[in-house]
């Protein structure tokens, strides 16, 4: 194998390497945002029970005046 071999395979490599890299860097940010959309679907959840609780609320406190 010549030098000239040898330096083309390192920088094969060394761009191989900066691909892994980068796709673990993107794996991380599709778990982020796994978890961000999961958190959303949570509140997304809450929401109609809360307003139907203050609902609820606003009705006893008219009805208790009554």
């Amino acid at each position: 194998m010549t030098n000239d071999e040898r330096n083309r395979l390192d920088v094969i490599e060394g761009k191989i390497d900066l691909v892994l890299f980068r796709l673990g860097s993107l794996d991380a940010k599709a778990a982020d945002h796994e978890s961000r959309m999961r958190s959303l679907e949570k509140w997304k959840l809450s929401i109609p029970i809360s307003v139907l609780l203050a609902i609820a609320t606003i009705v006893g406190g008219v009805v208790a005046r009554a």
